[in-house]
């Protein structure tokens, strides 16, 4: 019975003992991306990890694909966490002035000496994170160590890119899972376009290296939908029975599955190495912030708006003088300087989403790209980090109902 029903059983501890001496880890690209948003300390106790299991690690094409769509999204979002930040604690700041002054007239209150103390504390605050974001590394345009160390783990240990042939023999086999409701990818319907399809054709790959390697699979992923994981009265119980079963039917292997804080907790037991309980719980803490925001924020960019964003990551990298395609930005200080170059990046946004797919990888696509790169580094270069990246504009664009007409 159990050979037969395999994926229904949970893997005992000698199996579980076995698969950490023996398996094979794969990693989503969300579990990559996470890293960027770790502290310093919880950062390189995860990378310590990861090149202690550097000659059993192994990642999709899929996953790596992913992995640098997002990461400039990733890295803007901690770079401008300073300016939200620095808006939040104004807001307070405003708020509390507004709280004393009905505490004016009080004859106990010194409603002066407690603003002049606030003044004090928020000046202070401010400075030190101003600070803070100077000392910020600058991960896009300058050395990335983090980066660095990930490309050391993965040399050679990434799935080999598909062909034309062989990525749309992958896309219809993950549209034929979508067609019969077969587990992963389910969740992502939403998206549209070949987004939609990345969770089905990453277990493709796996289950292609699993037939190949004939390891155990440990499947490491802050990915938290009902398509990976299976819930009983709002517990996790583990991988969907549907995954083990197709993966043991297919390979003949078991596979179990970990959150990143998950990860790191039994790394700690099975590796021998001693890791801090706040790196553990800072993981943690990291996936519930992003499975919380996901929760709030449940509208997604559409797939053209995706599309035209995946296209112009990957284009060339910019060119240091001006672009002919930048209009004139000057203005008579910095701050009219960096408003012009900002309305200039929202006009080449424009501009590039309304090309023609096809036109995208063209000489035409690749000089907006140039362009906006160009437009992101002098506004970053006059300290305009609030006013965010093109990754930013193009999700404005879609927040504003789409594309215009390029003008």
């Amino acid at each position: 019975m159990k050979q037969i029903f395999f994926g229904h059983y949970r893997p005992e501890q000698q199996l579980v003992d076995q698969m950490w001496a023996e398996g094979t880890f794969v990693f989503d690209a969300n579990a990559l991306l996470n890293v960027y948003r770790y502290t310093d300390t919880t950062r390189d106790d995860f990378m310590r990890t990861l090149e202690a299991l550097r000659e059993r690690v192994w990642i999709p094409y899929q996953v790596g694909l992913e992995f640098f769509r997002n990461r400039p999204t990733v890295i803007s979002a901690a770079a401008s966490g300073y300016a939200k930040l620095r808006d939040e604690l104004e807001k307070c700041r405003d708020d509390l002035r507004k709280a004393l002054n009905a505490f004016r007239r009080h004859p106990g209150i010194d409603v002066e000496q407690i603003s002049q103390t606030l003044d004090v504390t928020f000046t202070q605050l401010k400075s030190d994170l101003e600070g803070r974001e100077n000392r910020h590394p600058d991960w896009m345009t300058g050395e990335d160590p983090l980066l660095s160390r990930l490309t050391t783990v993965f040399h050679e240990r990434v799935g080999e890119k598909p062909d034309a042939v062989e990525r749309k023999k992958l896309l219809d086999q993950a549209k034929s899972r979508f067609d019969t409701s077969q587990p992963p990818g389910l969740c992502d319907r939403d998206k549209g376009w070949v987004s939609q399809y990345g969770d089905a054709v990453l277990w493709l790959e796996i289950l292609q290296k699993a037939s190949v390697a004939k390891s155990p699979i440990i499947f490491v992923t802050d990915d938290v939908k009902e398509d990976w994981w299976q819930r009983a009265s709002g517990k996790t119980i583990g991988p969907l029975p549907e995954l083990r079963q197709e993966l043991w039917d297919v390979a003949n292997v078991p596979l179990h599955m970990y959150n990143c804080d998950q990860f790191l907790k039994y790394a700690s037991k099975f590796l021998h190495r001693a890791l801090p309980e706040s790196s553990i719980a800072e993981a943690e803490e990291v996936r519930n912030e992003l499975q919380r925001r996901s929760h709030e924020d449940s509208h997604m960019p559409s797939g053209e708006i995706m599309e035209a964003l995946y296209d112009l990551i990957e284009l060339a990298p910019p060119r240091a003088t001006r672009p002919g395609l930048v209009s004139d930005y000057r203005g008579p200080t910095v701050a009219a300087q960096i408003s012009n170059l900002v309305a200039e990046r929202s006009r080449l946004a424009h501009m590039f989403v309304s090309l023609p797919s096809a036109e995208r990888r063209s000489d035409k696509g690749r000089a907006i790209r140039e362009a906006l790169d160009f437009v992101d580094r002098e506004i970053l270069d006059k300290g305009g980090r609030a006013a965010g990246t093109f990754v930013d504009e193009f999700l404005d664009i879609e927040r504003n109902n789409g594309p215009r007409k390029a003008d």
